[in-house]
């Protein structure tokens, strides 16, 4: 089995690809499956070694050189050169992870669970030259969250829990543009975002369009040129990092006011990605608009991978049932659908 050319959101070839990773999964992970005693008593099968059962065994909060894990476990799925396993000062494949167990230099909205903040680096990067950039949130688990599903990459086969979690996520995402276009009041947008700002001593009465533009507003100008820095250039390569917070607001507001605009969710797969967490990225972009080409050839919807993994656990437990029943099983294929 090989890779298809995966098209953004053509459900069909993500359906062929998430198959291609399930069996690289199971043939790196298929020996680490659970089996307890108690199930071996009891009769139940093993249970199939999940995402989330890699993140409690093998990948560490602190930091480290993950070279030989890496290359015993994940070498074969995750092929992208961006995968850094070494430790190069504080930067390496895991360091996502280790950013989500402390505050966030951007935040702006979260939950018991979930923490929707912007990227450091150069946020909206490959929307290329767009005045969307500015839109750009990830959503990740933060340290708070209180266990449950840890994901590591979407295109990889999921539990039933870890596929909720997916869709908790998208919901979580889609609130977050909410509270930002309803510009909400930091006391209104959670825990951790009221955390940042009591840290900054600011009010939790501000609006959370001010203070995004304060975070971005309080980088020195030696954060904004170290690594990973900080650029937020507009969509004709000026970069509004350093030009205030009145100028940062002004950007926030005219992006986030902007009603015609909607939230588009998207993953990198495993051959695109360099970080070994689930995060899903989001941006405000016009329905009906053509996506950036960078984007259609190094991005996956979200959506349509939740919509793919839900069908092929339903035609999966389907087809379970109708072999029990001596039956043979024909599944039409359906349509793919746009989020933009």
């Amino acid at each position: 089995m090989s890779l298809s050319n995966c098209n953004f959101n053509d459900k069909e070839a993500i359906k062929a690809n998430l198959a291609f990773y399930e069996e690289a999964w199971n043939s790196a992970f298929y020996q680490r499956n659970i089996h307890t005693e108690l199930d071996i008593h009891a009769g139940i099968e093993a249970r199939e070694f999940s995402q989330t059962d890699y993140y409690e065994d093998d990948i560490p909060v602190t930091p480290g050189d993950f070279t030989a894990t890496f290359e015993k476990d994940l070498k074969g799925i995750f092929t992208s050169d961006k995968v850094v396993t070494k430790m190069m000062g504080p930067y390496n494949c895991n360091m996502l992870y280790r950013q989500t167990q402390a505050m966030p230099d951007i935040i702006v909205y979260s939950d018991d669970n979930y923490l929707a903040l912007q990227p450091l680096g150069e946020p909206g990067r490959d929307l290329g030259n767009h005045a969307s950039r500015v839109s750009h949130l990830m959503v990740v688990k933060h340290a708070d969250g209180g266990g449950g599903s840890m994901v590591i990459n979407e295109m990889l086969p999921s539990s039933p829990e870890e596929l909720n979690d997916l869709d908790m996520r998208l919901a979580f995402l889609d609130d977050a543009y909410e509270a930002l276009r309803m510009n909400k009041l930091v006391s209104q947008c959670g825990k951790k975002v009221i955390e940042r700002s009591a840290d900054m001593d600011l009010s939790p009465d501000i609006t959370i369009r001010s203070f995004m533009a304060k975070q971005i507003a309080s980088f020195s100008p030696a954060f904004r040129a170290g690594r990973p820095g900080y650029k937020l250039l507009s969509e004709n390569g000026l970069d509004y990092a350093g030009g205030g917070e009145v100028v940062l607001e002004a950007v926030i507001n005219h992006i986030f006011g902007d009603n015609t605009l909607k939230p588009v969710m998207m993953i990198q797969g495993p051959g695109d990605c360099s970080q070994l967490l689930s995060h899903i990225h989001g941006y405000l972009l016009k329905p009906g608009q053509d996506l950036p080409q960078t984007i259609k050839e190094n991005y996956i919807c979200a959506s349509t991978i939740w919509t793919a993994k839900d069908e092929m656990a339903s035609a999966g437990e389907v087809a379970a049932e109708a072999e029990e029943d001596g039956h043979t099983l024909t599944r039409m294929a359906s349509g793919c659908y746009s989020d933009v």
